[in-house]
Order: C-alpha cells, then sequence, then structure tokens
C-alpha cells in the first residue's frame, strides 16, 4: 500500500472487528472520502488504500495471512458501535475520468456482496380487498335475486293487467254524453258556468269498459256518525235535484270518517257536529255500485278546497254574552290566586292550582280539584281564619260563574251554523278527483 497505515487503520476498526463491521467501516470511509474529493483535499492514492484494506480484510483467508505479519503490539481501540450509525448504501462512485485528482490506474471500488433482506416476490394470486370486493359483489347479486324472486309474481298481474287494457283514444268530434250521465248531462248550473262551457271542438276519453254489477241505492240519510265527542255545531248540506250524493266529512287533521251521508237528489242533510274543521268529499252519479266503486268511473268525484270550519267566531250569536262570562271567570280566578299568596300558600302550590294541566282533562287542576285537595293541601296552610273564610266566599263566587260560563260556551258552540251547497259539475271552490283517489 502508499501509505504506512495497517488496514485495520485505514478504516478505523479494531483487530477484532467483525466482518459486518469491516464493510461498515467502509462504506463510512467511503462517504467521508468522496466529501473530501469534492472539497479537493483528498490525499493522492487515497481510494487504492481504502480498496485494499477492503480486499484484504474482507476474505477471511487473506485476513488471517495479512494478521500474521502484524506485531502483536499494533492495535487500535476498538471503536464502539454506536459511533458507526447504520446509513443506507452510498450513490456509487464516480468514474475514474470525473477525479482530477487520482492517477487513472487507481482501483476501482470492488462489487460488495449485498447485505440486505431478500424480498419476496409479489403472491401471483388476487389480494384480500380483490377477494372482499368479489364477495360483497357476489352477495348483492344473491340478494337481488332472491328479492327478484320474491316480489316479482306480485307485479306481474299488475304489468299484465295494464298491458291489457285499451289505450284511451282521443275523440276531435263533438262527443255525445255517457248513457248513465243523461239526465244530468246540461244542468242549469252547467250552463251558468263559463268555467265548464264545452270548447269548440271538445275532447273526451273512451274509458275502459266498467262491468261491476250495479246494486240497489241506500236510502237518503245519515249511513255513519261517530258517537265521541259533544256535536253542538249545525253543518246544512243542500244539493241539486238529478243526480244521488255520497258525501264522507272526516277532520281536517286527518283520522277517521266523522260523517258518511247518501243523499238522494234533491234531498237535504241537517247534522249535528262538534266544533272543528272538516274535510268534506262527495261523489255524484245515478247508478251505485257500492262503496268501494261508488258511482262508478263515469261518475264526478269532488273535495272542497278549503276545511269547513265549525268554530264560533266574533258574528256568532251569544259571542258577547260569552266573552263577558269569560272575562268574569278569568278575574275571580286572579283574585284567589293573589289571596292564596297572601294568606302564605306557596307559589309552587298556586301553580300547581292554576297553571298545570290535569293530564285526564287536559285543563287546568282548578277546573277539577275536589274539595278534599282544598281541606288537606290548601286550608292546613292558611292560619287566619279569616283568610280562610274569605277563600270559600271567592271559590262559591268562582263556581257560579263556570256554571255561567258553561251555558254560555254551550249556545255559542249551538249558535254555530254552516250552509253547503253540492251540484254534479261542482264549482270553483271545489277539487275535482277520480273514482281511485275519492
Amino acid at each position: 500500500m502508499s501509505d504506512d497505515r495497517t488496514c485495520y487503520e485505514i478504516l478505523e476498526v479494531s483487530r477484532a472487528a467483525s466482518r459486518e463491521d469491516i464493510r461498515r467501516a467502509y462504506l463510512t470511509q467511503a462517504r467521508r472520502y468522496m466529501d473530501a474529493r469534492m472539497q479537493a483535499t483528498l490525499p493522492p492514492g487515497s481510494w487504492r488504500s481504502l480498496n485494499a484494506a477492503l480486499e484484504t480484510l474482507d476474505d477471511p483467508a487473506r485476513r488471517q495471512a495479512y494478521d500474521a505479519t502484524l506485531p502483536a503490539a499494533t492495535t487500535l481501540a476498538p471503536i464502539p458501535e454506536t459511533s458507526v450509525p447504520a446509513a443506507p448504501v452510498p450513490p456509487p462512485v464516480p468514474p475514474l475520468s470525473d477525479r482530477p485528482s487520482l492517477p487513472a490506474a487507481t482501483v476501482p471500488l470492488p462489487i460488495l456482496p449485498t447485505t440486505a433482506k431478500s424480498v419476496s416476490p409479489a403472491p401471483s394470486g388476487p389480494s384480500s380487498n380483490t377477494i372482499f370486493i368479489i364477495i360483497i359483489c357476489c352477495f348483492s347479486l344473491v340478494v337481488i335475486g332472491i328479492s327478484a324472486l320474491i316480489f316479482l309474481p306480485l307485479f306481474l298481474p299488475v304489468v299484465a293487467a295494464n298491458i291489457s287494457k285499451p289505450r284511451a283514444t282521443i275523440d276531435r268530434h263533438q262527443p255525445t254524453p255517457p248513457p248513465n250521465l243523461a239526465p244530468a248531462a246540461t244542468p242549469a248550473s252547467r250552463k251558468s258556468n263559463p268555467a265548464f262551457a264545452a270548447p269548440p271542438e271538445a275532447i273526451t276519453l273512451n274509458l275502459p269498459h266498467f262491468s261491476a254489477p250495479e246494486i240497489t241505492r241506500p236510502a237518503s240519510g245519515i249511513l255513519f256518525s261517530n258517537k265521541e265527542g259533544k256535536k253542538y255545531a249545525t253543518l246544512e248540506i243542500s244539493t241539486d235535484p238529478g243526480l244521488d250524493y255520497f258525501i264522507i266529512l272526516t277532520p281536517a287533521e286527518g283520522g277517521s270518517p266523522e260523517l258518511i251521508a247518501y243523499l238522494t237528489g234533491g234531498d237535504p242533510l241537517t247534522c249535528k257536529l262538534p266544533t272543528g274543521s272538516y274535510e268534506l268529499r262527495y261523489a255524484s252519479g245515478d247508478s251505485w255500485y257500492g262503496k268501494k266503486y261508488f258511482f262508478g268511473p263515469r261518475a264526478t268525484y269532488f273535495k272542497i278546497a278549503q276545511p269547513i270550519d265549525l268554530k264560533p267566531t266574533r258574528e256568532t250569536p251569544g259571542y258577547e254574552a260569552y266573552r263577558d262570562a269569560l272575562d268574569k271567570l278569568g278575574g275571580v280566578e286572579e283574585d284567589i290566586r293573589q289571596h292564596l299568596l297572601d294568606s302564605g300558600i306557596d307559589q309552587k302550590t298556586v301553580t300547581y292550582i292554576f297553571d298545570t294541566k290535569n293530564p285526564k282533562t287536559q285543563s287546568a287542576n282548578i277546573n277539577t280539584l275536589d274539595a278534599s285537595y282544598w281541606r288537606k293541601n290548601v286550608a292546613p296552610k292558611i292560619s287566619s281564619a279569616r283568610n280562610r273564610t274569605r277563600l270559600t266566599e271567592l271559590l262559591d263566587t268562582r263556581n257560579q260563574i263556570v256554571v255561567s260560563y258553561n251555558q254560555r260556551a254551550a249556545e255559542l258552540r249551538e249558535n254555530v251554523v254552516e250552509k253547503i251547497s253540492l251540484t254534479p259539475d261542482g264549482d270553483s271552490d271545489m277539487i275535482p278527483l277520480t273514482m281511485s283517489t275519492f
């Protein structure tokens, strides 16, 4: 070698260094030499000495022969393992032509046997994610197939019926009225209403054949009336002669019908109903097919656009007397409330009496509390006999006002009267329906 240092000194390792330590030391020195070369401070022959040291110590046989030529005292202090950090393989050494400071005969770096762990080739089969996606797709297909087997038989009859139905054809000639509606083809109301005037080219639809059997018409009058609730308000319904009417009255907020009636054309109907808002639907025709088909597909079906309000208003007779009784009731209850507070009754008890609703009656507890409650929960808290007497007088006064108030309220509701007139062709306040949407 070109210098007097031993191979161990060049690599800066001890004579007891393992083969792996020698290789790591070589890589460390190579990085240093490359940095020094870039700074033009690398001594000549450094790369040759480093490569020769590695060739000597990397081969066990050559190392053993080399160690025999060294004196026993020539040793270096062992370098701690932590002083040589593990580092990635440096980039390849540039060719000799790029090193102006080195002679052309410089020996190139030897190719070291790799120490990296061998990477196993990727499996040729599908990954776990692919298998999971395949399983999900198969499961979805199975679910879709089972659903089709279950629901397809249910829809096939409907599809077949729709396909077999004859399509509606448009007749642009002057139409002739159906036989069932011949008596009411041109009623007086229809003549006077311009909305129903026939256009120059009237269009009619040839309805499919309807084969339901006609049955006996019900007697004119109420077929069903809800038994629940107190009935105060009056509803008067008048009808045009010629066709019969089937009427359904339901609460505006929904629910079961309140009234169902069948009226022969021209017959009136007067009925009592609980106060509230109602939706009215009716059908008109001359052939009755029962509560399933009513008057058939050629009949007329309507719904009143706005709910019928059977509620008292300021114009209702008896409203002023009702308001007077209500004001008196409010005044005496305010006196009772203040007297209880002045007599030492706590605010919680007063609130419970006046402001808490009874869950059964949905009204203030003062309307339902009996004498035992007052005797048990209120009277013992009033120490003054005079205050107890005054409370009794106020309660008696309230009871008398309550009787008068209930009478005025009942009279007011009795005076609620609403009148409606029904015609086969409806009017501007009616929404047309069909037999299926009725």
